[in-house]
């Protein structure tokens, strides 16, 4: 059995086994996320259900939505799985993933998902690689969050590996907008999110992120995106506008825009 899987079943049963007077917590949020370069949008919705380790509640001080602009007791650990899906009807994603925080700023989850594609995208070459049909995924992520007096860091780093489950050809990574050299390739990611709490209901960020496919021989299959946004909370609601450049391999260096809206009908046990 693939390992990734033996941690996602070994987690899950953590998560999921019945504690006496332990804190638990359901989590659930739907919403939309689109961008103009390369051209993407997605409607999603996540279920997750989070179990405390130690340490105390941190629902007893986390906003309905959003970071704090002020950390509380962050000495607290706890396990999380859950359920996503994504879908613009011509593509369409589910996944299942497990968080586990032994400290509440320092974790690692791992996931499983599947993609399909309905159609071409007229974009790229569709002959030599494949566009359309099936991919399976299985990943793992690490992710460090530090702050003070408002600000904040975000330090995340996955590797995906992906297989073409349609046939042979090596295939187009949608999310990422990056062909893969091979069938079977492995993904890897980056990033890096500067942030500023302003008050309760507004936060300002600026993110840099790359990714790579690891069998790609030249320097070729990697992108670079680099974005300042703004995101207002209201509520249950989260909308975010943002604005940077992105490049590719596949495509020329270009100004893209983002657009980020959620509805938080209850919020996860992490700080992020």
């Amino acid at each position: 059995m693939n390992p990734i899987r033996n941690v996602l079943f070994l987690v899950a049963g953590l998560a999921l086994a019945p504690a006496a007077h332990a804190t638990t917590q359901l989590d659930y949020q739907v919403g939309f996320g689109g961008i103009s370069y390369p051209l993407g949008a997605t409607f999603f919705g996540t279920v997750g259900y989070g179990k405390l380790l130690w340490g105390p509640n941190p629902m007893e001080w986390l906003p309905e939505n959003g970071p704090a602009k002020k950390l509380g007791d962050w000495k607290f650990g706890f396990v999380r799985v859950l359920g996503n899906v994504q879908t613009i009807g011509i593509s369409n994603r589910a996944f299942a993933e497990v968080q586990f925080f032994p400290i509440s700023i320092l974790g690692l989850a791992a996931g499983y998902g599947v993609h399909h594609r309905l159609s071409k995208n007229p974009n790229y070459d569709c002959i030599i690689e494949q566009c359309k049909g099936g991919l399976s995924r299985s990943y793992v992520r690490g992710q460090f969050l530090a702050g003070a007096l408002g600000a904040f860091v975000l330090l995340q780093a996955r590797v995906d590996q992906i297989n073409n489950s349609t046939d042979s050809r090596p295939f187009l990574e949608e999310t990422s907008s990056l062909f893969s050299s091979a069938a079977q390739d492995r993904l890897q990611s980056t990033s890096v999110m500067l942030g500023y709490t302003i008050d309760p209901t507004w936060t300002v960020t600026t993110s840099w992120n790359r990714q790579q496919f690891q069998n790609a021989g030249d320097a070729g299959a990697q992108n670079r995106t680099l974005m300042v946004n703004v995101s207002r909370f209201s509520g249950k609601w989260n909308t975010t506008l943002g604005a940077g450049t992105y490049d590719s391999s596949h495509l020329k260096n270009s100004i893209t825009f983002a657009l980020f809206i959620q509805w938080m009908g209850q919020r996860n046990l992490g700080l992020f």
